[in-house]
């Protein structure tokens, strides 16, 4: 029986969440790597692995994998850099189904790595490293990182990365080569409001059909572009409530259909009034919807952190998202209406959906 299945990472751990009816009601196991802060965690279907991002503010960071669903756990020897060593792993990210065991990392300090063989060895992405403009990025509240890698899947050479505070950079040569692709995107905390680096994208992600039309939450705004990052379009001033934000989900089939979660302001770090809104887009940011119908819409004064909001393939497509308060929600009509599948987490990191066979 094909199970709908959650992959939660807090504060304390991860935790597996597993659904055999349709996506409405929820068992939880865990919490696995307990104590640990799990800043990404994902379910490889190449491998059956699941892959977690852990931190501990005394052992430091690892990537660990299951290969039972949690009931057993290996720390991978994990990518090191003498020069300047690893702080957190921010991201883990699958290679292509016919690619073996491809996977690729993004770390802090803003690092990219590649390895090919199911992550015993790693390579570090040089040209990133070495990148031109790297003395001009600049470390965000969570550190500089590399926390979003986005690859075209009809032209492997393309990718695109999002570094924390550095802005997004494009490689069509398989990451040999870098450019900035930052232009029209705002940074206000500099004298220079549209510098070539420097900007603090929050989340980057792909258009389901279009694979030059990209979307971005940003430190200082919602952005999308329709030619590859080159050039970006504000889809947020005067019709969104805030400028500010860290999630950004689309839709895995529909193009233009996307999810966020606007936040009162940098100084804050919370929902607007209290009032716990998704804002769903049909036309790549042309309007905007506001969905609460299920939320809390009192007292919620909490944060959907980066990570922490994703998307299912199923029919129709679920979307889920945890908060700093601990609190999970889901929505089976693709953000029209809201349930609560659990209350009383650690503070959520990361969601990511997958299904189990």
């Amino acid at each position: 029986m094909k199970e709908s299945a959650l992959l939660v990472g807090t504060k304390k751990g991860l935790f597996l969440l597993k659904s055999q009816d349709d996506r409405k009601n929820w068992s939880s196991e865990g919490p696995f790597l307990p104590g640990m802060q799990i800043n990404h965690a994902l379910y490889d279907s190449r491998t059956n692995r699941i892959w977690a991002c852990a931190f501990s503010e005394i052992f430091g960071p690892k990537l660990s994998f299951s290969e039972n669903f949690g009931k057993d756990w290996h720390d991978a020897e994990g990518p090191k850099n003498p020069d300047e060593p690893v702080q957190r792993f921010w991201l883990i990210s699958p290679g292509f189904d016919d690619e073996g065991e491809m996977l690729y990392a993004g770390s802090a300090p803003a690092n990219l790595w590649l390895s090919e063989d199911g992550g015993k060895t790693w390579k570090l992405n040089e040209g990133l490293y070495k990148h031109s403009t790297r003395k001009q990025w600049e470390p965000g509240n969570g550190g500089l990182c590399l926390h979003s890698i986005v690859r075209d899947p009809e032209n492997r050479n393309r990718m695109w990365v999002g570094i924390s505070a550095a802005g997004v950079f494009y490689s069509e040569d398989s990451g040999r080569n870098w450019e900035p692709r930052n232009r029209n995107v705002r940074a206000d905390f500099f004298p220079d409001k549209y510098p070539v680096v420097g900007q603090c994208v929050h989340k980057l992600t792909l258009d389901a059909a279009k694979r030059n039309t990209l979307y971005q939450q940003n430190h200082c705004g919602m952005y999308r572009s329709d030619d590859g990052g080159e050039n970006w379009i504000d889809i947020g001033e005067g019709k969104l409530p805030s400028r500010f934000g860290f999630p950004i989900a689309s839709h895995p089939r529909k193009s233009g259909v996307i999810w966020l979660v606007p936040q009162k302001s940098d100084e804050t770090r919370f929902t607007i009034d209290g009032k716990l809104i998704v804002y769903k887009s049909e036309d790549g940011g042309g309007k905007w919807m506001a969905k609460s119908d299920g939320l809390p819409q009192n007292g919620a004064y909490v944060s959907v952190l980066r990570e922490a909001m994703t998307v299912d393939k199923e029919e129709p497509c679920g979307v889920y998202f945890g908060t700093t308060g601990g609190a999970l929600f889901a929505s089976t009509d693709e953000g029209e209406h809201w349930h609560t599948i659990s209350s009383f987490l650690p503070p959520i990191s990361s969601v990511s959906a997958f299904s189990i066979e």
